[in-house]
């Protein structure tokens, strides 16, 4: 159980809140300047850290950079805008 009045409780929350509000504003910036899908949404960053767990969870010892390299290729810059999102 977490004690939500203790000054670390209230530290870790603001902590969460800014970095959810980073995200969003990092999502927004990318959109808005075409590096990233319109119907992108925080909720999918969670899609995202499930799928890299996965990959180095599926690649262990025989692949030790597995993860940082699929976090790398996510990461890197589209070499041309993200296509608009199809209708329906």
């Amino acid at each position: 159980m977490t004690n939500t009045t203790s000054p670390a409780a209230k530290a870790l929350e603001e902590r969460r809140a800014a970095s959810y509000h980073g995200v969003v504003e990092l999502i927004t910036r990318a959109q808005r300047s075409g590096h990233l899908h319109e119907d992108f949404t925080h909720q999918d960053i969670v899609i995202l850290l499930m799928a890299n767990a996965g990959v180095i969870a599926a690649t262990g010892d025989a692949a030790p950079t597995a993860g940082a390299d699929w976090s790398a290729t996510c990461s890197a810059p589209s070499p041309r805008p993200a296509p608009k999102p199809r209708p329906g």
